[in-house]
């Protein structure tokens, strides 16, 4: 296949979340927001992302088409104990 690609991993803590940006071959279609967001719904991504990293990573792949990998793209944050 020659269209672009996002891959989501976590940490072993789950606390941290990375992405590898694939970008197209020849025709393939480029990357976009709404495939990546797509993409961080199907992997259970929500709360945490930086989207501006995220959105300037998907610009830099698609224009100088190069494999952006291990990009920090979430961070997330313990839980707070509640005070009684």
């Amino acid at each position: 296949m020659n269209n672009s690609d996002v891959n989501i991993k976590f940490s072993d803590d789950e606390f941290k979340a990375y992405a590898d940006f694939i970008p197209p071959k020849g025709e393939g279609s480029p990357l976009t927001l709404l495939y990546v967001k797509s993409k961080f719904a199907e992997a259970g991504l929500k709360n945490g992302i930086d989207w501006d990293i995220v959105n300037s990573t998907i610009d830099y792949c698609n224009n100088k088409k190069v494999v952006m990998k291990d990009i920090k793209v979430a961070t997330g944050t313990l839980p707070v104990s509640e005070v009684i």
